[in-house]
């Protein structure tokens, strides 16, 4: 096909006019601010999002612990109970637990003599609640010794002159101090083997046989608990009894049934013959 002048001159334009319009269609717009026609190419693709991560391996369980040990085996202990024969007497009194508590002789170690050893004179035993008694004792035995021995001696000066004359009482006429026997005396020389009644003597005491020294003149408030314990057979046959709470250098208190119900009163005179009745502590 033979194309003429006036065709191709046509055909030659449209070409041109056709690149011109895609030129204009790409053509950037001025940059502001540059003194020049600056011209930027279109923005690049999106880079495609990078994969994840692998996850990280899992933490190792760690050992379990031992097993914690065994706690030891409770021990069994006694419990004991108001009535009870125990070491040498019976029970009259016991602690909240029931492992310690006081025991009575069965018997009176005297049925009546005096708490003083024979002159006035106030010896500080003035204690008084549980298991002072123990305590009174020892100190009515030492002063009261002291006392006696240096008012026995003659040959020695007195160290207690206004003990060891005779001293007028507006009920009774005291001799010098003595060192015979008295109530706190008594009840601390008491001892018996376990079955309450044999006396503890080399002959009499078998090989193996626990012999009980350790007995005092109860408090004022153990001889209470004494004479107002239930269900317990102490045969106390007198109406008052001494016990080893000194009131005052001429009084101790004392607690008995002579009108009744067990009772104490303000003190009885020390020259007094009551009754002893020995307790020691477990």
């Amino acid at each position: 096909m033979k194309l003429t002048t006036k065709y191709l001159l046509a055909l030659i334009t449209a070409i041109l006019l056709l690149n011109l319009s895609a030129a204009e269609a790409v053509k950037p717009s001025r940059t502001s601010g540059m003194g020049s026609l600056a011209y930027t190419g279109p923005a690049g693709p999106a880079g495609a999002v990078g994969p994840a991560g692998a996850d990280g391996p899992a933490g190792l369980r760690g050992p379990a612990g031992p097993a914690g040990l065994q706690g030891p085996r409770g021990v069994d202990v006694p419990v004991h109970m108001v009535g009870d024969s125990y070491q040498g007497g019976i029970i009259f009194w016991v602690d909240s637990n029931g492992q310690h508590g006081l025991i009575a002789a069965r018997a009176d170690q005297s049925s009546g003599i005096q708490w003083y050893n024979g002159t006035y004179f106030a010896t500080n035993a003035t204690a008084d609640g549980i298991y002072a008694g123990a305590k009174n004792t020892e100190i009515i035995i030492a002063t009261q010794t002291n006392v006696g021995l240096a008012c026995s001696d003659p040959s020695s000066t007195a160290i207690y002159p206004y003990y060891c004359s005779t001293f007028s009482h507006p009920f009774v006429s005291m001799p010098p101090a003595i060192t015979g026997n008295y109530a706190a005396l008594v009840a601390a020389n008491y001892s018996v083997q376990d079955n309450g009644v044999t006396a503890c003597t080399p002959s009499s005491t078998p090989v193996g046989e626990i012999c009980y020294g350790d007995w005092y003149l109860p408090s004022h408030i153990e001889l209470y608990l004494l004479f107002t314990a239930t269900n317990v057979e102490l045969n106390l046959a007198h109406a008052m009894y001494w016990s080893s709470t000194e009131a005052n250098a001429y009084l101790v208190k004392v607690i008995g049934t002579q009108y009744g119900p067990p009772f104490t009163n303000g003190g009885s005179s020390k020259p007094s013959l009551y009754p002893v009745r020995a307790v020691r502590a477990f």
